[in-house]
């Protein structure tokens, strides 16, 4: 195990988060900033805030192109005669690749002692990153605070590629190789075929907040538009969205960030008009780096976001599959490039990072080991964290 970090290192960092990719927040008052150290501090070493990346035994083909601590280690790596690794004219590989995750090179120290509260997540929804012998991956609920592990369903192994759940826990989706999209009923009920020809790899089918509807690409038109749940309505958006690649929901509902052709990213309204790009001076631009995938977007109508995204290895193209993971964060108003608090082992170290609800509400899931939740508040503030449960080491977070 690695020596327990200082308080003093520890606070230098939330420092600089709040700096870096909070600057733009309202500011939390004082007392609630005192309260969110000093129950981090109690913590022991500060261990669900030493990031890594998990397991002792590889995750293969886990929906992503492969992510290692110093980023995503799939996709193709450029040809060195070729144009230089910016965002611009960025091409995708056609397929998605077996990955592996190593061993976490940023252990924590161990949980234990001191007072801990108990983030109140609710139920917590994993799929399982590798398939068993059986051609299936599990899905299967958590709650901070309890010891039990819950096996919702089994899904064809197919799933890993595009499974997401809604936002209140009702419904499960995942598209098959045929282009089928197949929505199940978490709380009673089987399964059933929602629509035909839906993209299940570059834009696979994504919740909105309200849990009422699927963002899809439809096959045969090339638009991408919303499926009503559960009626299976679909509505094409008066935006043009047919080039894009992974997109995810604003957590307020407010906006859709996406990956566009050229490989750079783009925000738009919830009918995708209003389209305006990203400034492009995020670090991982100099250094060669492209976005591979997009994660999790939190609300806009404070006037800046906060994007989770996966980011490739310098000089490698992006994979066309979606990532579960992020290794860096982005504030989508300047472009600049920031940490999430996952992050305190360095720059690209992976983690996962789901946007809740109004400001900068979020889970970040460390992926250490022992792996851990972690909720914070609108304002950055400390809510609770929790050690998973053993079992969910080869799981990924989907809510």
């Amino acid at each position: 195990m690695s020596d327990p970090v200082p308080d003093d290192q520890l606070a230098t960092f939330f420092e600089r988060f709040r700096a870096e990719v909070s600057a733009q927040a309202r500011p939390a008052n004082a007392q609630v900033r005192r309260r969110a150290r000093r129950h981090r501090s109690t913590r022991v070493a500060g261990a669900a805030l030493t990031a890594g990346v998990v397991v002792a035994a590889p995750l293969s083909v886990y929906a992503a192109a492969g992510h290692g601590v110093a980023g995503p280690v799939g996709g193709t790596r450029a040809p060195a005669s070729g144009p230089p690794a910016s965002a611009a004219g960025a091409p995708v590989t056609a397929t998605c690749v077996a990955a592996t995750v190593p061993d976490a090179a940023f252990p924590s120290p161990p949980h234990g002692g001191g007072q801990q509260t108990t983030p109140q997540t609710g139920p917590l929804l994993y799929l399982q990153a590798t398939a068993g012998r059986d051609g299936t991956v599990k899905l299967v609920s958590w709650t901070p605070g309890h010891s039990t592990v819950t096996t919702k369903l089994s899904l064809p192994a197919e799933a890993v590629f595009n499974a997401n759940v809604s936002r209140d826990g009702r419904w499960v989706s995942w598209v098959a190789a045929n282009g089928d999209l197949h929505l199940h009923s978490l709380t009673g009920g089987g399964d059933r075929v929602l629509r035909h020809h839906v993209d299940g790899r570059t834009l696979e089918p994504v919740w909105g907040p309200d849990s009422a509807r699927l963002l899809i690409r439809d096959v045969p038109s090339g638009k991408v538009g919303t499926v009503a749940v559960p009626s299976g309505a679909y509505s094409p958006l008066a935006g043009d969205l047919s080039s894009a690649r992974h997109a995810v929901w604003a957590s307020d509902g407010s906006a859709i960030a996406f990956i566009a052709a050229d490989g750079w990213l783009v925000l738009a309204k919830p009918d995708g008009t209003g389209q305006r790009r990203v400034p492009q001076k995020a670090r991982f631009l100099a250094e060669g780096r492209r976005v591979a995938s997009l994660e999790s977007l939190s609300a806009t109508t404070s006037g800046t976001a906060l994007l989770a995204l996966s980011v490739t290895e310098p000089g490698a193209l992006p994979g066309a599959c979606r990532s579960l993971v992020s290794n860096a964060e982005l504030n989508v108003s300047t472009g600049e490039q920031g940490q999430d608090e996952a992050q305190l082992g360095g720059d690209y170290v992976t983690y996962q990072g789901t946007y809740r609800g109004p400001a900068f509400t979020k889970l970040s899931r460390m992926l250490s080991r022992p792996r851990s939740i972690d909720m914070l508040g609108g304002n950055g503030e400390y809510l609770g964290g929790a050690v998973e449960p053993a079992s969910l080491a080869g799981y990924l977070l989907l809510s």
